[in-house]
């Protein structure tokens, strides 16, 4: 007798199916543990940059890290925008308001370390960069509003600026909105957007060697001047026949060319 039939659910073939590990009950939850987990995840979500609408939905997969990331860069931009412009908003992202802080913060003279003497050199120098950093501002405001189609702009600000929920009709507008601002924003590192970048590789694309031409065949004299003399005798010939016939007369000529080869070698 061989071993002992192995009860279970099989395959077609009679292989047997893996059956799923018995674990056993779930272990209690108990106070403890409940109190440890809440501590981990307040840990976590207590992080500003987990506590709005915005990450959120990218964390439950409704939007993706690349969405995610233009959202994030729209909240810095409408920050950096309406700090320099006076603008204020009741409710705000926490992006939006730490680009709104930084810049506040920057156009402070006594927030730049600059060791310089002389006072005027210190206070030229940061209106300088206090107007470099506005122009800027607005250059990045001005790209994005010409990227952004008017019917999809409130929405996006209601996600990505304001922090507000926004519902299913609205994802769907902002998703839109936040794909043209992935690919129509310059990269901060190359200064070209994601579409120049195709179009710069489509052009920079090796081309292909041109293909050789074929040389030109060499017509042979004697041929054309024999195949107009048959056309002329012989107009009932087509073009086969003028074929046969100049293949007749070089058979014809080379045998006359060995006879007379070979008279010559035994008259010698």
């Amino acid at each position: 007798m061989g071993r002992p039939r192995i009860e279970g659910e099989r395959y077609p073939g009679g292989k047997l199916k893996p059956q799923a590990a018995n674990t056993g009950p779930a272990p209690e939850m108990t106070g403890a543990l409940w109190q440890r987990m809440l501590q981990d995840h307040s840990k976590v979500f207590s992080d500003t940059a987990f506590a709005t609408e915005l990450t959120r939905l990218g964390a439950t997969g409704q939007l993706t890290p690349r969405e995610v990331s233009a959202g994030l860069r729209v909240a810095g931009i409408y920050g950096r925008f309406e700090y320099f412009n006076g603008l204020r908003r009741s409710a705000a992202s926490p992006h939006y308001i730490r680009e709104f802080v930084s810049e506040s913060a920057g156009a402070d003279p006594e927030a730049n370390s600059l060791v310089v003497n002389d006072g005027d050199i210190a206070r030229v120098f940061d209106v300088d960069d206090r107007e470099e950093r506005e122009r800027e501002a607005l250059r990045a405001f001005k790209e994005l509003q010409s990227i952004i189609p008017h019917p999809l702009r409130a929405s996006l600000e209601a996600l990505c600026v304001e922090n507000v929920h926004v519902g299913y009709q609205q994802l769907a507008a902002v998703r839109t909105a936040l794909a043209l601002v992935s690919d129509g924003l310059p990269d901060k590192n190359t200064g070209l957007s994601k579409k120049q970048k195709r179009a710069r590789r489509k052009r920079i694309r090796p081309q292909l060697a041109e293909p050789t031409k074929a040389k030109p065949i060499k017509l042979n004299p004697l041929k054309a001047a024999f195949i107009a003399v048959q056309r002329k005798l012989s107009p009932h010939l087509d073009d086969e026949g003028l074929e046969r016939a100049w293949d007749t007369l070089n058979v014809l000529k080379s045998r006359e060319d060995f006879r007379q080869e070979k008279s010559g070698r035994g008259s010698t």
